[in-house]
């Protein structure tokens, strides 16, 4: 078992999609004893969910609700954005904006969760790589 694992929206995109790390990905959020993400990158990644299957505006709130299941039955805890995170994810975000990272605005949230806690970030591409968190990343991801 792993200690706290922040986990940010692409690793949780490449098991959603079903993507062909996704076993890699979900065996090593089911091996974390504190998988965890930001409620930011929540958002963020319902979004991403949404436009990549091209869900209805009218039923997004249903699809909302059942990522969200899905994500709490992978076991991994949603954190709340306070002024704290919110503030760091923001630093962050206009810290590593340019190449080679190119934080956008989901990305601040992961990192800021992942500063905070002292955690590595289970990931996918160069942004969080190239800055200066711990990454897990299943071989050969970008």
């Amino acid at each position: 078992m792993t200690p706290t694992l922040v986990v940010d929206t692409s690793a949780l995109v490449a098991i959603e999609l079903g993507e062909p790390d996704a076993q890699w990905f979900a065996d090593t959020l089911a091996a974390s004893d504190d998988p965890v993400m930001s409620a930011g990158t929540l958002q963020e990644l319902i979004t991403v969910l949404v436009h990549r299957a091209g869900i209805p505006a009218t039923i997004t709130l249903d699809f909302a609700t059942e990522v969200t299941i899905s994500i709490l039955n992978q076991g991994v805890r949603i954190i709340p954005v306070d002024e704290g995170l919110a503030v760091l994810g923001a630093a962050s975000t206009l810290r590593y904006r340019s190449a080679p990272t190119r934080f956008n605005y989901g990305d601040g949230f992961a990192y800021a969760l992942a500063l905070e806690l002292d955690a590595a970030m289970l990931c996918k591409g160069d942004d969080f790589a190239n800055a200066d968190v711990s990454v897990m990343q299943s071989p050969g991801s970008n």
